[in-house]
């Protein structure tokens, strides 16, 4: 019956604060394309499973030249918390593909013994593309205090299109039971840009599905049954 049915919930989660790292803190970025020249998103999280909280950038490392301009914005991260949304400004220079960005973070959205069923990252891509490396690729993790990995999602997306939307969801079968120490991993792996190009990764955002402690759930199916019967009656 409508309105009677209990719903897992959609939490979207906290992103770290805005920061600048600018080109000459960008890290070395090596493994992030496969030798085929195609994106390797998996590989920020093995980069990045032992990090502290914080927001990572990285660069290719087979550059002619190295970056260090502070005259752009290149490097730069936003977020803003009124939408939980964050962007980030890459350069998409020639040679400069598999650009990146990683958010380590322990989401104060969660709490112990929270019941997770799926995470997911999502954003828009804006890029001027060059013929040489067109893909963007995703990923999703959650490890433990350890680094151990807990689970692990990725995808890729071939787009000269501006404007392109990508998301990526690690779905956990039987709910995995958030505990103390878990952090999130959110990694966007960039395109090659056409000559100099600044391109703005754009509504980046993690949101989880929750489901309810059995206990809870089962009281809520109570109350919404109670609620359907009165519904009922005044019906009849």
């Amino acid at each position: 019956m409508p309105g009677c049915m209990l719903y897992a919930t959609e939490v979207q989660l906290t992103l770290p604060g805005s920061t600048d790292c600018q080109a000459k803190g960008l890290k070395d970025s090596s493994g992030t394309i496969n030798s085929d020249g195609t994106a390797n998103p998996g590989a920020l999280v093995n980069k990045y499973k032992g990090s502290a909280d914080g927001v990572y950038l990285g660069i290719n490392n087979n550059l002619s030249s190295s970056i260090d301009n502070e005259t752009t914005n290149e490097g730069k991260w936003v977020y803003s918390a009124d939408n939980k949304t964050g962007q980030v400004t890459l350069c998409g220079r020639n040679q400069a593909k598999g650009e990146n960005l990683t958010l380590v973070f322990s989401p104060t959205d969660f709490v112990a013994n929270d019941k997770i069923s799926s995470i997911t990252l999502s954003a828009t891509g804006n890029a001027t593309f060059n013929l040489d490396f067109k893909q963007y690729g995703l990923v999703i993790a959650i490890v433990d205090a350890s680094g151990n990995i807990k689970g692990q999602e990725s995808a890729t997306f071939a787009s000269g299109t501006a404007g392109t939307e990508m998301s990526t969801t690690l779905i956990f079968d039987n709910a995995l039971v958030w505990q103390d120490g878990y952090k999130v991993i959110a990694g966007i792996v960039g395109p090659q840009g056409a000559g100099t190009t600044e391109y703005t990764i754009q509504n980046i955002k993690v949101s989880a599905i929750t489901v309810p402690e059995p206990a809870t759930a089962t009281l809520s199916l109570m109350a919404l049954a109670g609620l359907c019967v009165r519904r009922r009656r005044q019906r009849v």
